[in-house]
């Protein structure tokens, strides 16, 4: 279960081969730009008559609206091999760490991380 990501209609592998980049740096980008302008959205948006349909700040906010307790992709990579442990044991990783487990729903190359972990926890055990 991984996010897609599409910018302007270009898919995020062919954006990544144009950039010259990983999925990550991409994610990351994203990351920190909706942090950034979250509280710019909050303050309202300047008039821009004619500038911006409603749909287009429909998507606008969409695109901004992610979870205030999402911790990041630093927070998730410096404790992944942890919450990967406990999902392993059948723990409820989400309790533990909840932080992590918001920002594994929107983070598609750090749920990918996840998987992997999983998968090596499961090799090194099987």
């Amino acid at each position: 279960m991984s996010a897609t990501l599409v910018l302007n209609a270009v898919p995020l592998d062919a954006l990544v081969a144009e950039l010259g980049t990983n999925r990550n740096a991409i994610y990351k980008t994203l990351f920190d730009a909706r942090r950034k302008l979250r509280p710019a959205r909050r303050r309202g948006l300047p008039g821009r008559a004619g500038r911006a349909s409603v749909s287009d700040l429909s998507a606008l906010e969409r695109f901004l609206d992610t979870d205030p307790r999402d911790g990041g992709c630093a927070e998730a990579m410096e404790l992944l091999h942890v919450y990967a442990e406990l999902l392993q044991r059948g723990e409820d990783a989400g309790r533990f760490h909840p932080r992590i487990a918001v920002h594994l729903r929107s983070c598609g190359p750090c749920e990918e991380d996840l998987e992997g972990l999983l998968l090596a926890i499961e090799a090194g055990t099987g």
